[in-house]
């Protein structure tokens, strides 16, 4: 099922996994995928990929990365305590509209 709304995390932002086998690891979200309502952690949900041998890595081997996890699994994290938080939303008197924690007020958008 596609997703109509755009997803509330982006690149770059501070999240704590919340569920699963990561549970309680914080890391930075490097990719988000919004038709999969998935996204890409620093450092969670780390499998190994085969590399198949070329004429620059004759070899082949294996490749350490990141997989995607279901965006629900993950809590933005508040800038102010650093505990998690949900997102909201505030329009500015620019009309600009801003991302703001609702545990704290503070915007998430800088």
């Amino acid at each position: 099922m596609k997703r109509r709304k755009p997803l509330p995390i982006k690149k770059g932002d501070r999240v704590r996994v919340m569920t699963g086998k990561h549970s309680g690891v914080e890391g930075k979200v490097k990719a988000v995928f919004p038709e999969d309502d998935r996204v890409i952690v620093e450092n969670v949900n780390m499998i190994k990929k085969t590399l198949r041998p070329t004429q620059k890595n004759p070899r082949g081997g294996f490749q350490e990365r990141e997989a995607p996890i279901h965006v629900s699994k993950v809590r933005i994290l508040d800038p102010q305590s650093g505990e998690p938080t949900r997102i909201g939303y505030k329009r500015l008197e620019s009309g600009r509209k801003v991302r703001v924690s609702v545990k704290s007020g503070a915007s998430l958008d800088d």
